[in-house]
């Protein structure tokens, strides 16, 4: 029985902390008191120089702020996952349109870098010129975390090459480029 009194004494401070910046001082003092404190709504009129139905209104309309603050946050969990699920149907959907026969990707595969229109800046292309890299078959063979690795690398190469992926349209060949991306 303490135990549970000790769970339920431990929910209603974290409830009540975590209500804080929604409650004014008085409605905060009012509901720490009573719940935490377990100070009876005579003692909390007298302190507070009001009646006890005030008092009782006070610790309503807290309350009732908490509870819809609640239930606000589990509204907001609710369509998180439920975008993550789109987002989740998109990408397989995405991925079922791109599949790509072998002699389709093969051709993708030996295309030149330098017959893109992509306007590749003077270091990343010499970057990718030291690297032996001409087509994008050679710079989808290297992991693209293996890139950051190579000295003068940086984060405006990073950049760069992230663009030229998304502007051939060929993120399908790079695997993780997603994950690596988003890691700028």
């Amino acid at each position: 029985m303490d135990e549970e009194k000790n769970i339920i004494d431990r929910t209603n401070r974290f409830f009540i902390e975590m209500s804080r910046k929604v409650l004014t001082e008085r409605e905060y003092e009012i509901l720490y008191q009573m719940l935490v404190n377990k100070k009876p709504m005579v003692m909390l009129a007298n302190d507070y120089k009001l009646s006890r139905e005030r008092i009782r209104q006070i610790f309503r309309d807290a309350y009732n702020k908490v509870k819809s603050i609640t239930e606000l946050f589990q509204e907001i969990d609710y369509y998180k996952e439920l975008r993550d699920k789109l987002r989740a149907d998109y990408r397989k959907e995405y991925r079922e349109l791109r599949k790509w026969d072998d002699a389709e990707k093969n051709e993708v595969l030996k295309k030149k870098l330098i017959d893109s229109a992509f306007p590749f800046s003077k270091r990343l292309w010499n970057m990718l010129v030291s690297l032996d890299i001409y087509s994008i078959g050679d710079l989808a063979a290297i992991p693209l975390e293996e890139y950051q690795r190579f000295r003068g690398f940086k984060r405006m190469c990073k950049r760069e090459l992230i663009a030229f992926i998304k502007f051939e349209n060929i993120e399908e060949l790079f695997d993780g480029y997603h994950k690596w991306s988003k890691k700028i």
